[in-house]
């Protein structure tokens, strides 16, 4: 049992540190984090961070921080927000670039507005950023007794990766969009305007 269990973290270990090493970095900040004959500077500001409570809970830590890249041979500056969650043996991250963070806010708004919807089939909705991606999808539940459909929610912190995916309560979404506008002045950069929702035929 022992050679077992010392051959299983070998290969969780293993397959965690292959996946590090393959990843390329898509966003611009996780370019300039990884940029070759530099001086790089990173400011991590914590925004947000929830641990759900249970032992048989399904919803996974999360935690949020406006991250501050300055490249100090070029002064160039980036911000943006970089989410992150362990997940069994591995802890998973991505960031969100300045530009993109406007449209996950409105998406979160629009998941707000969305859930009196009630569709008669199997339904999705999905958010990508370069290298996040958040959804929701309506279906039934097969551990709910009364198998009623519902909208359930979702987050992928490295949307390569399918293993990186874990559920997440809209609660929460909310408590991250309130948290990201108060921390606003804290980006290096102003955040960009968030676009106005327009649903029901283009009602505001």
């Amino acid at each position: 049992m022992k050679i077992s269990f010392t051959i299983l973290l070998f290969i969780v270990s293993f397959l965690s540190n292959s996946q590090d090493t393959l990843r390329i970095p898509v966003t611009e900040l996780g370019k300039v984090e990884l940029r070759v004959g530099s001086i790089i500077k990173k400011e991590f500001i914590e925004v947000y961070k929830n641990s759900p409570k249970g032992l048989f809970t399904t919803y996974g830590e999360i935690q949020v921080q406006i991250v501050n890249i300055t490249d100090a041979s070029t002064n160039i500056t980036l911000s943006g927000l970089k989410f992150s969650t362990p997940i069994v043996f591995s802890k998973f991250s991505s960031f969100i670039d300045l530009e993109e963070v406007p449209g996950l806010l409105q998406f979160i708004d629009f998941l707000n507005k969305n859930e009196i919807e009630k569709p008669e089939n199997y339904t999705e909705y999905i958010f990508n950023s370069k290298d996040f991606q958040l959804y929701t999808y309506f279906s039934e539940d097969p551990g709910n007794k009364k198998n009623l459909p519902y909208w359930h929610y979702g987050v992928k912190y490295e949307k390569y990766y399918s293993s990186s995916n874990n559920r997440i309560e809209l609660k929460v979404l909310n408590e991250i969009k309130e948290a990201v506008i108060s921390f606003k002045e804290k980006f290096n950069k102003p955040l960009p305007n968030v676009p106005i929702l327009k649903v029901d035929g283009g009602k505001s």
